[in-house]
């Protein structure tokens, strides 16, 4: 199986626009009380985490362009393994200050080819 980075980057991307459709027009306190919303930016960060760490193994060239690519692999195995762990304001805070960088540093990648 060949494994495109072009494509692990794309899922990041396309997760990263979600999870901006989404929160764009709430605050945080609208977030935290919705937890339809907070679900669905949870799975969102799990794809993109596991693109990741897809890209990391196969990649790590590419995955190391990444700002702090292993602490978004490491929030992937809170998400899913450590949930009890999750507080809202710490993934809020995610979506506010490093999901931005995260999809300039992946559109950038991706407009390299």
């Amino acid at each position: 199986m060949r494994h495109d980075p072009n494509s692990y980057l794309w899922d990041i991307r396309q997760a990263a626009q979600r999870i901006n459709v989404l929160t764009a027009e709430i605050t945080f306190d609208e977030y935290n009380a919705d937890w339809t919303v907070s679900l669905l930016v949870e799975r969102l960060f799990i794809i993109i985490g596991e693109a990741m760490t897809r890209l990391e193994t196969h990649h790590p060239g590419i995955a190391s362009q990444i700002s702090d690519y292993r602490d978004i692999i490491g929030f992937r195995i809170i998400l899913v393994h450590r949930y009890p762990e999750i507080r809202n304001r710490e993934v809020w805070e995610i979506i506010q200050h490093k999901l931005p960088t995260l999809l300039n540093e992946v559109n950038t990648l991706l407009n390299s080819d």
